[in-house]
């Protein structure tokens, strides 16, 4: 019987931290398109708590894979309306008609890239016990 192996696990800690990384850059960071810094924002909740440990290795293959993961979630929850949700979620969605082509065209997949890059730096895996 062929069973996959799962990913190992980032602690809590370090996925805060790399979150956190995002965060600080992406406030600092006047010159990008408000667009670009919303998906950042997105990008550093993935980070946190969302993004699976298989989505943060896919998304470390380049700008086409961030890319696959981020719209991925942004597609996934843009739409909902949720008092609590996140406010970027919805200024995207308006901004490009609901049309998750007309996003993926205008972000700065450069920045984001970058952005993430730096935050992976942060993640630490948990302690394995046998």
């Amino acid at each position: 019987m062929h069973r996959t192996l799962d990913y190992p696990k980032y602690t809590y800690e370090s996925r805060q931290a790399a979150a956190d990384v995002v965060l600080a850059v992406n406030k600092e960071s006047d010159e990008v398109h408000w667009a670009t810094r919303s998906a950042a924002l997105v990008m550093a909740l993935g980070l946190d708590v969302v993004f699976t440990e298989a989505e943060l290795a896919h998304a470390q293959g380049g700008e086409k894979e961030l890319a696959e993961v981020l719209l991925n979630l942004i597609n996934h929850d843009w739409a909902i309306t949720d008092p609590d949700g996140m406010p970027a979620m919805q200024q995207l969605y308006e901004a490009a008609d609901g049309n998750i082509n007309v996003l993926a065209e205008n972000l700065d997949w450069h920045y984001l890239k970058r952005l993430f890059n730096g935050a992976i730096t942060k993640l630490e895996l948990e302690r394995m016990t046998i």
